[in-house]
């Protein structure tokens, strides 16, 4: 796969292009893209403290309030009716 950034082209694979296209959509502020990449990046040890660090970081109030904020929006999931 081909992606240009301006006049430069460079060759990425599917999977990094898949990557890619959904952090775009979260900067966009699709917020179902939004938190599937901080769960990818979760998943994959982006957002845990390097190691050394010895205290574990805390979001900011801005930042909660932005989880927070993303959260409330979140639609919720409907259970489906259990069989008597």
């Amino acid at each position: 796969m081909v992606l240009r950034e301006g006049a430069r082209k460079r060759s990425i694979s599917k999977l990094e292009g898949i990557v890619l296209k959904q952090i775009e959509s979260a900067l966009k502020g699709n917020e179902k893209a939004a938190l599937a990449t901080l769960k990818m990046a979760a998943q994959v040890g982006l957002l845990e403290a390097p190691e050394g660090a010895g205290e574990t970081p805390t979001l900011s109030a801005s930042e909660q309030e932005m989880v927070n904020e993303l959260l409330l929006k979140r639609p919720k999931r409907r259970r489906s009716k259990s069989r008597r």
